[in-house]
């Protein structure tokens, strides 16, 4: 009975969900993998949606092109199943001659014969987001058709010097839908 149960709420698992917990460094959060610039975990950006960190996305910091992301392995995910992962995103207003990064990409990936093939993805252009200080919940959906499912959040950097604008992201839910 109890395994049961573990089994299945365990099923809609992400580590560190809130970025609350510090992996190797206090700006690496615990169980998500980055590359590239630009996320980071921190704790002195405010507001913050819950607990005592959230990822950040600083534009003006990052100095290279190409993409950055994070991605983390959703643990025990059924093959056939939906799965809808969301989050919230808050925009700061960037201001002057500034722009914010392209776009960011919320992608689903599931595992097949040992290589990532892509399940979905939606692109959420950066410009189109509120920047009134309140919170945004966006969200994707997918059916896996394998027992593995993969989330990333891949954001495009805007290309030139006028990059503007942070950005926070906090508290990743992951549901079964029915």
């Amino acid at each position: 009975m109890l395994t049961g149960c573990y089994g299945s709420a365990y099923a809609q698992v992400l580590l560190n969900p809130s970025f609350d917990d510090s992996g190797s460094t206090e700006e690496e959060p615990m169980a998500w993998v980055r590359w590239g610039e630009g996320f980071r975990r921190v704790t002195d950006w405010k507001p913050i949606h819950s607990g005592a960190g959230q990822l950040g996305y600083d534009h003006t910091a990052v100095s290279q092109g190409g993409n950055c992301g994070i991605w983390q392995d959703v643990v025990g995910v059924q093959a056939g199943k939906k799965y809808k992962i969301s989050l919230y995103v808050m925009a700061d207003k960037v201001e002057g001659a500034r722009l914010p990064p392209n776009t960011l990409e919320l992608r689903l990936e599931h595992a097949d014969n040992g290589q990532q093939s892509l399940l979905e993805s939606k692109m959420i252009p950066m410009i189109t987001l509120p920047t009134d200080g309140k919170w945004q919940e966006v969200s994707i959906e997918g059916t896996t058709p394998s027992d593995s499912l993969r989330f990333l959040m891949v954001m495009t950097p805007l290309d030139g010097e006028n990059r503007g604008g942070k950005f926070k992201f906090d508290d990743v839910k992951v549901e079964l839908v029915p």
